[in-house]
């Protein structure tokens, strides 16, 4: 935390807080000098720390470098400190918003309080939306918002009627539906309902939130109402469901996805974001059917609206499970089983080995290192360095000394490193 490095202070303050174990009051400390000294971005980066520690030292650290900050930073650090588990920053912020006159620091101590549950600050919100005071931010959108923390009733009024609305704007109807999560499912359904049909005005992004928000309210049968959606739905409803499937990841929207990447009626931009989909949904059962729709994709290798692209953009963050699924269809594709690899297909099923497999794909990949063409030969190397560790450097060395452009030699280079140095299993 005494390095001139922001970035190294920033992420001392990080590992600090994620460390297991209590803080001492000297690192405390330290944290508040750093912070004090820093900019405001690394102020707040040591709030966001003392936050997660949420000792009451940390409290008090805390409470002293919001005392030091401008006024400006200090709307922020109310907010940031809102959940900070401590009864001293609770304190803190009661005391602030009692005897604040400045208009600012007063909503941004209420709009914290409120986070935290506590309803004293209800009638003094009330009071903004009947009168908001002229100011260039609208406090009465902003109690509003506030107001929503606490399940206020004639907030979720104003608050659903936005987001059923088809007047506003698909930003303000989003910032609605997001409000109304505090509520419970049985008094904003009617609102969420209204936002997720497909109906003119009701743009995806709405019909996204609005679904999205459903699942988390906990709405039966979403899941098979969303696989219907990209099953049969239009366009815009099919879009917004497969990206709710993205977002909540569930291994029964497998089935659903599949069928979705079979529809004939829709173009290659959504076949390819219901793939996407599916990558990220994890269902080992629907591993072969990924691997031959990237295997039979023979598109050029950058093209936009590449099946095998999309498919394989999202394997690193697919779950570890789906990847040693995926592992063994890689290396029947690579083989050839399902018929000769080119373009993008080609490209991508190296690739996705080389993250998905082991040391067993490397016969399956040695072939690649002295292909016609220098993307494949580049990919093939790096793949073998990541997958087959020690077992590869008989082949790259003799692929470095078959191929002669420099490309390709720094690419085999490169995985003959990582494989000598890889760990022995």
């Amino acid at each position: 935390m005494r390095s001139g490095d922001p970035q190294a202070v920033e992420r001392a303050f990080r590992l600090l807080a994620a460390a297991p174990g209590v803080r001492s009051a000297s690192d405390l400390r330290a944290i508040a000098a750093a912070a004090k000294a820093g900019s405001a971005g690394t102020r707040r980066e040591a709030l966001a720390a003392l936050t997660t520690i949420g000792t009451d030292d940390a409290a008090t650290e805390a409470l002293s470098l919001i005392e030091s900050m401008p006024l400006s930073e200090a709307t922020v650090a109310y907010g940031i400190v809102a959940e900070f588990p401590s009864e001293r920053i609770h304190a803190a912020l009661a005391a602030s918003f009692a005897a604040e006159t400045n208009l600012a620091l007063r909503f941004a101590a209420a709009d914290a309080l409120a986070t935290r549950g506590d309803p004293s600050v209800v009638p003094w919100l009330e009071s903004l939306l009947r009168s908001p005071p002229p100011a260039n931010v609208d406090y009465a959108d902003a109690a509003l918002g506030a107001l929503a923390k606490l399940r206020h009733p004639g907030a979720l009024d104003r608050i659903g009627a936005a987001a059923a609305g088809t007047l506003s704007g698909a930003d303000a109807r989003v910032a609605a539906i997001r409000r109304l999560e505090a509520y419970p499912l049985a008094e904003k359904r009617e609102f969420l309902e209204a936002a997720a049909l497909s109906v003119a005005g009701n743009d995806d992004d709405v019909k996204l939130e609005a679904l999205d928000a459903l699942w988390r309210a906990g709405q039966p049968d979403m899941l098979e109402r969303l696989g219907k959606l990209v099953r049969e739905g239009d366009r815009g409803a099919a879009f917004a469901s497969a990206l709710v499937f993205g977002r909540i990841r569930r291994v029964e929207a497998g089935p659903a996805l599949v069928d979705a990447v079979r529809r004939t009626d829709l173009d290659d931009e959504m076949r390819a974001l219901f793939l996407r989909a599916l990558v990220l949904s994890g269902a080992p059962d629907t591993a072969e059917f990924v691997v031959r729709a990237i295997a039979g994709d023979h598109v050029a290798y950058d093209a936009p609206l590449s099946l095998a692209y999309n498919a394989g953009a999202m394997l690193s963050d697919a779950s570890a499970s789906f990847r040693a699924a995926i592992a063994p269809h890689l290396v029947r594709a690579l083989r050839g089983e399902w018929g000769a690899l080119s373009g993008a297909g080609l490209v991508q099923t190296i690739r996705a080995a080389g993250l998905c497999c082991g040391a067993d794909a490397l016969p399956a990949l040695a072939p690649f290192l002295t292909h016609a063409d220098t993307i494949v030969r580049m990919n093939a190397a790096l793949a073998i360095g990541w997958s087959a560790g020690a077992a590869a450097e008989r082949d790259l060395r003799a692929a470095w000394w078959r191929v002669g452009d420099g490309e390709s030699r720094t690419a085999i280079r490169t995985a003959m490193e990582r494989a000598h140095y890889s760990p022995v299993p």
